[in-house]
């Protein structure tokens, strides 16, 4: 990826200014994409008045429109109700690109795997707190940690507004483990939407 010294990745479009890219700022500022550059500006101002996890918040219930406006489908659905530290959940990316199957031998589902999991949940003999998401909020981005555990969420069909959220950011276990997951799967903080299973 290129800084300040490239030009704006999607040329003119994004305006005459082809070194203005991320709101003249593109070490601290990025959109990859190129569809956004009043949500850069806006994020800053956000993160700089009400800190980075609010705007982190307003932004992932603005960008779906600022985005549809432009003409760009979304495919992201907005919670009802009141905000809430779960509600970062709703626009959260993998921390890393493949899951496996089997929870490991130790801890709260050992022996089970996500399909188990699963049934469990949509048989009622399990509840979604039973199932909490450990997340970190990294350069305004939230990242799932557990993903085989929000996977057996997705499968039982239970939204992400009605997910357990647990913040692990600034937690120097929770920070390394996510830095390794990235690391490992060749990730930058912006994480993957979509993950696969390994089968195993």
């Amino acid at each position: 990826m290129g800084l300040v010294t490239q030009q704006d990745p999607i040329g003119i479009a994004g305006g005459l200014n082809l070194y203005g890219y991320a709101n003249g700022d593109p070490v601290n500022l990025s959109d990859p994409s190129g569809l956004c550059p009043l949500c850069i500006a806006g994020l800053e101002w956000l993160g700089e008045t009400f800190g980075a996890r609010a705007a982190t918040w307003i932004m992932g219930r603005a960008l779906p429109f600022v985005v549809e406006a432009a003409g760009v489908a979304v495919g992201m659905s907005l919670p009802a109700g009141e905000p809430g530290v779960d509600d970062l959940l709703v626009g959260a990316s993998y921390a890393q690109r493949t899951f496996g199957e089997a929870f490991s031998s130790a801890g709260t589902f050992a022996g089970r795997t996500g399909d188990d999991v699963a049934h469990a949940l949509k048989a009622g003999e399990m509840a979604v707190e039973d199932v909490p998401i450990d997340y970190i909020v990294r350069d305004g981005s939230t990242l799932i940690l557990n993903t085989r555990s929000a996977q057996a969420l997705e499968r039982a069909g239970v939204p992400r507004t009605s997910w357990k959220g647990v913040d692990r950011t600034g937690q120097d276990f929770y920070e390394s483990l996510v830095s390794q997951q990235l690391e490992r799967n060749g990730l930058t903080s912006l994480g993957t939407r979509t993950v696969t299973s390994s089968g195993k």
